[in-house]
């Protein structure tokens, strides 16, 4: 027995010396405060842990793990300060944590013919060439767990096969994942939709009722995720060259949308002391909805090009939601319990949220860093992460934004300011006969300014507040309660 360990314990030795492992990880620290009450809007250590390992010349592996630590009570149902008095015996309620595998994959290079790439495993497969904000980038679904971390993206399991052109600088791409991941959301975007939904109830009953009223309402939410089925995968296959020094690609995909849309609202409203309903000024008092995912086909294509002077790029989708055999729309089907007389329930309405009509997101920007430690990016944007259709409460927006950043002290000090101007729709904007007026009442604002320290080259700290203002109906006037000031503090090894 003791050979045996002997000789495994010189086999591992021998292949470490082979092939060394790479080791990295980091450790971040983000604390936000809101600037109107002092609550704790988010607090959380993460990190993670990433082995890599260049076998041989074809040969690469990599994994990666992740962890979060909320140092402030998570219930198990709830996302307050709501305990159960089990709860509190509950480590992973009382101080939660989360352990994630991020990433898991190897690649082999010339597989079965020289040029051919294949990656299989949990992975991060990024396409689009845009900063932030890609209409392209759709193979991951997206990461809400930080409201502000805009982009962040979660891998998924997929076989990846590359194949290089040898006549020109290009190639072809197919991915291929057997289940579509759902989106990560967050309490804020949760709240949102619950704002929209009664924003939309109260636009399409106006005409109907002289008011409605939600002084304490209840919500009772179901949402129907993706069955565990090979119907539900995703297939994207890429086109892609390098053309008189302009990087080019056109892609299709085909997914199940990460973000759900709301399919059903059930609304009780409450009696009058005598046990009548109202018909006229109505109280809701409960709202049960359904969220449901669909099918959807998305054209895409992108472009970068180096000016010298600056980088440009820009990206678009064409997206044909719903499945096209079965399901013609998404609609809220509004129903009321009680509307004229005790226990009938009507429907009230049958509005599209989401129709199979085709719309398109996408985005245009430029960046350039200049002498002297400043840095700049502009770019413009029709369609947010979240955002789909041409009508609707989720309909497309546009958004403005630009970030101008200073590095001085031999770039150990950092000076950031953001601001992101969001208007309903541009294109009323300039069909409205007073211009003014209309971004008035129709736009929200986010600024943020930063300052980041760094003493070592793997070691940044940071502080900075963020500011947000917007009229109902935009997207930034739905976050306009969480001004905050925050601290970050991020360690790599």
């Amino acid at each position: 027995m003791r050979k045996l360990l002997a000789i495994l314990a010189s086999l591992l030795a021998s292949a470490g010396i082979s092939y060394s492992m790479d080791i990295r990880g980091s450790f971040i620290m983000d604390t936000r405060f809101s600037l109107s009450n002092a609550d704790l809007l988010f607090n959380q250590e993460n990190g993670s842990l990433q082995f890599e390992q260049q076998v041989n010349d074809n040969l690469y592996g990599k994994a990666k793990i992740g962890f979060k630590y909320y140092n402030n009570p998570i219930g198990k149902t709830t996302f307050n300060n709501i305990l159960s008095a089990d709860e509190l015996g509950m480590i992973y309620s009382v101080q939660p944590f989360e352990i994630s595998l991020d990433e898991a994959y190897f690649t082999y290079s010339d597989f079965l013919i020289n040029k051919l790439d294949l990656s299989a495993g949990k992975q991060r497969i990024a396409w689009g060439s845009a900063d932030k904000l890609n209409p392209t980038d759709l193979l991951n679904p997206n990461d809400f767990s930080d409201p502000f971390d805009f982009g962040k993206k979660i891998p998924t399991s997929a076989v990846n096969m590359t194949y290089h052109f040898p006549f020109m600088e290009g190639g072809l791409q197919m991915v291929y994942e057997p289940f579509s991941a759902i989106a990560r959301m967050n309490t804020l975007m949760e709240q949102t939709l619950k704002d929209k939904m009664l924003t939309n109830l109260v636009e399409n009953q106006s005409a109907r009722v002289s008011g409605i009223n939600y002084p304490s309402l209840l919500w009772d939410e179901a949402v129907e995720t993706p069955s565990l089925n090979a119907s539900n995968f995703t297939y994207g296959v890429k086109l892609f060259a390098v053309l008189a020094g302009m990087d080019l690609s056109i892609s299709y995909i085909t997914r199940i949308n990460d973000f759900p849309a709301a399919k059903t609202l059930n609304i009780n409203q409450r009696t009058d002391m005598d046990g009548t309903f109202s018909t006229t000024n109505i109280t809701l008092e409960q709202i049960s909805y359904n969220l449901v995912y669909y099918r959807e086909h998305v054209i895409g294509s992108d472009f970068s090009k180096d000016l010298n002077f600056l980088l440009l790029w820009g990206e678009a989708s064409l997206t044909f939601p719903g499945e096209q055999k079965t399901l013609s729309k998404i609609s809220n089907d509004i129903y009321i319990t009680g509307l004229g007389y005790a226990g009938s329930t009507n429907i009230i309405e049958d509005s599209v949220s989401l129709s199979n009509e085709v719309y398109v997101k996408y985005t245009l920007g430029m960046d350039k860093s200049f002498d002297g430690g400043w840095y700049a990016n502009f770019q413009y944007n029709h369609g947010f992460f979240n955002e789909r259709g041409n009508n609707g409460p989720e309909r497309l927006q546009d958004y403005f934004l630009l970030r101008v950043e200073e590095k001085v002290f031999s770039e150990q000090l950092k000076f950031a300011l953001t601001g992101l101007y969001n208007i309903n729709n541009l294109w009323f904007a300039f069909q409205s006969s007073d211009l003014l007026n209309y971004l008035s009442k129709n736009s929200g604002i986010l600024g943020q300014f930063g300052i980041t320290y760094t003493p070592k080259p793997d070691l940044n700290i940071e502080i900075g507040v963020i500011l947000i203002d917007g009229k109902e109906g935009t997207t930034l006037g739905t976050m306009k309660n969480s001004d905050s000031v925050y601290a970050k503090f991020e360690f790599n090894f």
